[in-house]
């Protein structure tokens, strides 16, 4: 019974995340890279210099993954950052208001 449950739940996962599974055989027959080891390593060294406990200034687990988190969605170009606002114009009624003047 158990080999039939793991089964399934293998065979749920594939046909659940098939859009998202790389296909390494293709991508090693055109000459494609099929490893990302140097950027993860890159990566790890980054990271834990930053999270090292003899750094004055270091980042928690927690912050260092949801920096991480939010740079991939910067990359993958689904997090847009916001416009800044543009400044407001008052008009001249509104700046002879004495609600507008900055106090001395």
């Amino acid at each position: 019974m158990a080999l039939w449950w793991n089964l399934r739940g293998t065979y749920w996962y594939l046909e659940s995340n098939s859009e998202y599974l790389v296909n390494y055989g293709w991508r090693y027959r055109r000459g494609m890279p099929i490893s990302s080891s140097i950027a993860e390593s890159a990566v790890n060294e980054v990271v834990s210099l930053r999270c090292a406990k003899k750094r004055q200034m270091r980042w928690t687990d927690k912050g260092a993954h949801l920096l991480v988190q939010v740079r991939v969605a910067v990359l993958n170009g689904e997090l847009k950052m916001r416009e800044r606002p543009k400044p407001r114009r008052f008009s001249e009624d509104e700046k002879r208001d004495d609600r507008c003047q900055r106090v001395p």
